[in-house]
Parts: structure tokens; sequence; C-alpha cells
């Protein structure tokens, strides 16, 4: 038996407890809200106002995050925030990308910068966005409510069947769930790819973190694939270090953890190198077509076609099939049209979803929205009327 799982946003938000977990959408207002105690937050928000990547602009809010002492104007910067409208997260990070590419070109063009391109360039909107991402998840950590969940995987991934989890997802929940229910699952190993080098201190531009060259476990039955990167995935920066190989992040017992939050120009150190590497998170910016260029990122996926090729049962969960994921269902309808018989199972879940919603999974996976099995009212009514079906089994 194979299982394949389709995991989005609407999984992770579906486990908030006490601090609020972000979706695409409101991103910029749970920063702010965790900004009321969080200075590395509070200062996040800060750099995204003196950038100027929000689409619905402030004046009074970028001429306070412009101010000599910012935090003096906390309170406001944080009403002013969560009162914004709401765009992306995904959007931010586009307009990001597309800053930092537009400031290489003009540099490569004209061979100098302008003022405000040295500004620009000294503040870097793609690592700032990066480091707003990073910054939240690091203080929501483990305070999730996942004791259903891990109940859950330790019964679905008992048997001898293979289990890959797709995850469009940044954060670690999924992955220290899996941790908790004591499977045979190892993050230097279990990505789809191994980790020849690991990293339990944060990068930093002190000298960098010293990095450790590591032995992957061995492979298992349980692979956790994120085509669109993890925070704690370290790649370098510069296009000269390009073949510097990815750092995992980890605990000194080798579990998942959320680095301490970046700031801009972070290091890491190899033992092999006599000069330390500029890294950040690996965090894909979204387009129509995803950048998939890097070797990592092909490898996984490679490994996704053939999970939903192979698999005879397929789960979604809380993925929405947002528009910037339209690669992603490019991706499913060909990897589909390549199996060779049917799926035996296919399990949607999500919250208050319509029809056409139903319909649009149906399609991706090349079925009728009659063949799903639906599970509209979250994630926990599926955790457990699942796990009732799997001990009763």
């Amino acid at each position: 038996m194979r299982c394949v799982y389709i995991v989005g946003a609407g999984f992770t938000k579906a486990l908030e407890y006490r601090r609020p977990v972000p979706l695409m959408m409101d991103f910029v207002q749970v920063l702010a809200l965790h900004a009321r105690s969080d200075d590395i937050c509070l200062m996040t928000l800060i750099g995204l106002e003196r950038m100027n990547l929000f689409r619905h602009r402030n004046a009074a809010s970028r001429e306070m995050a412009r101010a000599q002492e910012p935090k003096q104007f906390r309170h406001q910067l944080i009403s002013n925030a969560i009162a914004r409208p709401r765009e992306s997260i995904e959007t931010l990070l586009n307009r990001a990308n597309r800053m930092d590419l537009d400031l290489a070109k003009t540099a490569e063009r004209t061979k100098r910068f302008s003022n405000a391109a040295i500004a620009a360039a000294f503040s870097d909107p793609l690592i700032r966005v990066q480091y707003a991402i990073s910054s939240v998840f690091h203080r929501i950590g483990w305070q999730v409510k996942i004791d259903k969940l891990v109940r859950y995987l330790r019964r679905r991934c008992a048997d001898d069947a293979a289990h890959t989890f797709v995850s469009f997802n940044y954060d670690l929940v999924l992955e220290h769930a899996i941790e908790r229910a004591g499977l045979p699952w190892s993050a230097d190993a279990g990505y789809g790819f191994p980790f020849a080098w690991l990293a339990t201190a944060d990068p930093n531009p002190n000298h960098g973190a010293p990095v450790v060259a590591h032995v992957a476990a061995a492979t298992s039955r349980i692979t956790v694939l994120k085509p669109h990167g993890s925070l704690n995935w370290f790649t370098p920066r510069r296009a000269e270090d390009v073949d510097t190989p990815p750092v995992l992040a980890a605990n000194s017992e080798g579990t998942v953890r959320y680095p301490r939050t970046l700031r801009p120009h972070a290091e890491v150190r190899f033992p092999t190198l006599w000069y330390p590497i500029e890294v950040t998170p690996l965090i894909v910016p979204p387009s129509a077509s995803k950048n998939t260029a890097m070797p990592l990122l092909r490898t996984i996926r490679e490994h996704e076609a053939v999970a939903i090729r192979e698999a005879d049962e397929a789960y979604v969960l809380g993925w929405s099939m947002p528009a910037s994921d339209k690669d992603q269902v490019a991706l499913v309808r060909r990897a589909v049209a390549r199996r060779r018989k049917p799926f035996k199972r296919i399990v949607v879940v999500n919250r208050e979803a319509k029809d056409n919603y139903f319909r649009r999974v149906a399609a991706a996976f090349g079925v009728t929205a009659r063949h799903i099995t639906r599970y509209n009212d979250g994630l926990e009514d599926f955790l457990l009327r699942e796990s009732r079906r799997l001990t009763t089994r």
C-alpha cells in the first residue's frame, strides 16, 4: 500500500493554539499581533514598511518606520498594520524577489547603485520577507494542538505502507508531529534527499555558525517532500556559492528545530572552507511556474510526481489550490495522467469549503466529485473520525 498526502496552509492553521498561525492572506496582520510582545517581529514589520513592499501603502507608517527610533511608535505601527488591506505573503515574496532582481540588473547596467538602490540593497527586500516568515514561526514554535494529529499518525503509519507527505508549508509542524509519534523518520534523510551537513547553532553575521559533517540515516518508508522549501533548510545566498550543499538546522539529537530568526547576511562556516558562506532559509518565491532550477528542488518534484503516480490512496489536507500553485496543480494532473490504475481512495479535508472547491480537487486527480471522500468540518473532525476508522478496521 502506498499513500500520498498533499498538505497546505490550512493544515497548520487548524492546529492553532495560543499563538496565532498565519495563512497567506493574513500574514501581515498575524505578524503585527506577535509584534505586540516580540521585538524581533516588530523590527521585521518595520523593515517591511521601510522597504515599501506593500501594495496598499501607508505614508504615516512608512515615516514612523524610517524614524531613528521606530520602536517608540510600536502601538501605532501595529494598529496600522492590523487595519491595512490584506495581501498575500506570497505576493510580498514575489514583489521582494522582483525588487532584488531589478536592483541587480540596474547595478549591472550602470555599474553602480543609486543612493536609493544602496539603501534597498542594504535592507535586502527578499531576505526581509524571509525574515518575517522565520520570525513568526520561531515565535509560534511547538505551541500548537498536535496531540490528535500524533495519535492519528501513530495509527495511520503503523503498518508497512509507504507514506509520502507533500507539504507546501514552510513551517515544521508536520515533521515535529511525525517525530512525536515515534515514527521511523529522520530529518537528515527523510526529506527526499540526504543532508551531509548539520547546523546545531544558528547562522550569524559574526564569523558564521559552524556546521558539522554528517552521515544521513537510512531512508525509511515515510518521506516529507517540501517543494516550496523549508525554514530549516539553509542554502547559499550568493550566486558564486551555488555549489555549496544545503545545510539542515537540527538539534544535537537530529530532531527538527526552528532556527532563531535570521538576521540579514547571516553565515555558516564549513570546516572545508577558509571563508564563511552567507545563507538564507530556502523559501521559494511564488509564480505561475515556481523556481525549480535548483537540483534539490528538481529532485523533490521528481519524487512528488512518482508518489502521486504510484499511490493507492491520496489525501488532500488543507490545500486550497491557490492561483500561485498552478504549477503544482499541473504536476498533479501530469502524474495522474501517467497512472496505470485508479486510486482506491481519495480523501479531501477542508473547512466549510464550497462544492466548486471539491470539484476542482477531483478534476486535478482525474475523478468526479462523487468519487472523493469529503471531510468539510475541519482537520480535527477528520483526525477523530479517521482514527476511529483505523482502530475498528
